[in-house]
């Protein structure tokens, strides 16, 4: 492990994937590996560890999680970013001392928040993912870490504790760096490439900076992955494409 990217989702975290695997990090973990190939895997594993986590009333011990734990879930990957691996932010700063760390954040809360609100949000509520997800072992698992995960940051109320679960996120990652010492980029996506390659030492690539994930890209990776199961229940393709994936939520 390289690179660990610890800012949460809706702070450029595909588009960050997308550079660093420009810049030579082979593989780079994302919430979105959750439902490529062996995702549900995946699944079942950051379960397990989200629940030792945030509900330690289930376990005698509390969690420590060592870097070959963390190796069997994240394989042969260079770097990783989002959720549900950031979730083990501090954990991952123990477990792989000698990694680069990259604070991905958007100054403004307030349009973090809408776009959290608009994406991840109404994809964890969406109603055909949760009925499909009774019928899909990949699509379970990812409704069951974004159910634990999104309830483990706001505590219940995503409204009420957006703004301070995102303040809190980073302040405590930023005390644990500055009282280890731990150099780390502070880094926004409209930044591009040049503090990113300067902080790894790498070159600037001659392309450029990748946008990718706004909003509407977003949907239609949710659009495709509906898409793919459709088989699961029947006509739920018309479904989808009759009313988008973020057309009705469930309460």
């Amino acid at each position: 492990m390289s690179v660990l990217a610890l800012g949460l989702s809706r702070t450029g975290t595909n588009s960050l994937r997308t550079a660093l695997l420009h810049l030579g990090y082979n593989d780079c973990y994302h919430g979105f590996s959750l439902i490529s190939g062996d995702g549900w895997r995946d699944g079942i594993a950051w379960n397990q560890l989200l629940i030792r986590k945030f509900r330690p009333s289930t376990y005698d011990a509390p969690l420590q999680v060592t870097a070959a734990q963390f190796d069997w879930i994240l394989g042969n990957s260079m770097a990783l970013t989002d959720i549900p691996a950031v979730l083990f932010a501090g954990e991952l700063l123990d477990a792989y001392p000698g990694a680069a760390v990259i604070l991905n954040r958007r100054s403004d809360t307030q349009e973090w928040k809408k776009s959290f609100r608009a994406t991840t949000l109404a994809a964890e509520r969406n109603w055909v993912i949760w009925v499909c997800s009774f019928f899909d072992a990949e699509l379970f698992w990812m409704e069951r870490v974004f159910i634990i995960a999104i309830q483990a940051l706001f505590g219940g109320s995503f409204e009420a504790n957006a703004e301070h679960a995102y303040r809190d996120h980073y302040e405590k990652l930023e005390e644990k760096l500055k009282a280890t010492k731990r150099p780390y980029l502070d880094w926004e996506a409209r930044d591009g490439w040049g503090p990113l390659c300067e902080f790894l030492g790498r070159q600037v690539p001659d392309i450029e900076f990748p946008e990718e994930n706004k909003r509407d890209a977003h949907d239609m990776n949710i659009e495709r992955l509906m898409e793919k199961k459709a088989y699961i229940v029947p006509d739920i393709s018309t479904l989808v494409m009759e009313n988008g994936p973020y057309t009705r939520h469930l309460s």
